[in-house]
């Protein structure tokens, strides 16, 4: 878990310095139309994750929240100029000090998912977009007894669905390969033991394409 943290860190970081980078493009001059995309596109970005556990916090009475980081990949295939199919994979993460910190809560959260994105292509460097997905949630917990050294284990599959936007932002045309950042967000509710889990989906990250 620790190796999978610290590759999140860097990539956040790197992540950060490529926004910074987007914002200069921004404020250049605006570069030659965009209403040709790529056929195909591949991205990978950092993503954060607030994720409805499902645990009941007696004291308030709501079920407990988790601000778990991770990574987001997916693929697209342009078949109309502003319609594209996608197919992506996620990952989040999130370890916390539970019951008077005598208890360790880990959580891993991968979706598997696939739909279609529209693009609203303009006369300028950015690119908003439309999208949804459906397909399935694996979660993989472990509950730590700090005091006992023992563990619980436990892994379950529900069907899972994204409903969200964001936009692309041309970063360069001189290279032969599209490249774009991209940040996104979207509502992305699961259902584990017959309940729905509410969570919100946050990312940035870098696209490459095939002009």
């Amino acid at each position: 878990m620790n190796k999978i943290m610290n590759k999140i860190m860097k990539l956040k970081f790197a992540l950060i310095v490529l926004t910074f980078l987007t914002l200069g493009a921004l404020s250049a001059d605006t570069i030659n139309a965009q209403t040709v995309s790529s056929r195909q596109e591949g991205s990978l970005a950092y993503q954060y994750q607030n994720i409805d556990d499902g645990q009941l916090n007696v004291t308030t009475g709501n079920t407990e929240r988790a601000a778990a980081q991770g990574y987001k990949v997916d693929y697209g295939f342009n078949f109309k100029n502003n319609v594209s199919f996608i197919a992506e994979h996620s990952g989040a993460f999130n370890t916390r000090r539970q019951f008077d910190n005598n208890f360790r809560t880990h959580i891993e959260k991968y979706d598997f998912l696939s739909g279609a994105r529209y693009n609203f292509r303009n006369e300028s460097k950015v690119t908003p977009f439309v999208q949804s997905t459906i397909g399935a949630a694996y979660a993989r917990t472990r509950l730590e007894n700090l005091v006992a050294n023992t563990n619980l284990k436990d892994t379950n599959t529900a069907f899972a669905w994204t409903a969200g936007g964001g936009m692309d932002v041309r970063l360069s045309k001189v290279t032969s390969r599209d490249v774009r950042v991209r940040f996104g967000a979207d509502y992305n509710p699961t259902y584990f033991n017959d309940t729905t889990q509410h969570t919100g989906r946050f990312s940035i990250g870098f696209v490459i394409g095939n002009k």
